[in-house]
């Protein structure tokens, strides 16, 4: 009886698009071959990716933004940690990150011509 292994062995599971589908196993192995679930213990994934029991990660990332949705500049990072827990209640935990970006080209909301004016003329 020993300890679940990771073989995800990267921490970090980059930027996504918001609004695109994202999949990404993770990959963690009982050296007993016991099947394992999976399951996030601390932190939290972005708004609409969720864990699969199998370790899967998966869900169209979307930036949600409490009352009005407006764009939003920045990109937005989430730190969670996921624990593989072996048949006979064995765990290891890892941490991860996961970065949703959605910046968007600005669109400007006058689409008339703003006039003529001279150098150094106050308008």
């Amino acid at each position: 009886m020993a300890a679940p292994v990771w073989y995800t062995t990267t921490s970090n599971l980059g930027v996504i698009q918001e609004g695109q589908f994202y999949q990404f196993p993770l990959d963690a192995r009982d050296p007993s071959n016991n099947a394992l679930t999976y399951s996030v213990v601390s932190g939290k994934l972005p708004d609409g990716i969720e864990l699969a029991n199998n370790g899967t990660i998966f869900g169209n990332p979307r930036k949600v933004v409490q009352g009005v949705p407006v764009e939003v500049s920045r990109d937005v990072s989430s730190t969670f940690t996921v624990r593989a827990k072996s048949s006979d209640n064995i765990v290891n935990d890892k941490t991860f990150s996961l970065t949703v970006t959605g910046q968007d080209v600005p669109i400007w909301g006058i689409n008339s011509d703003l006039g003529t004016a001279l150098d150094f003329q106050y308008i």
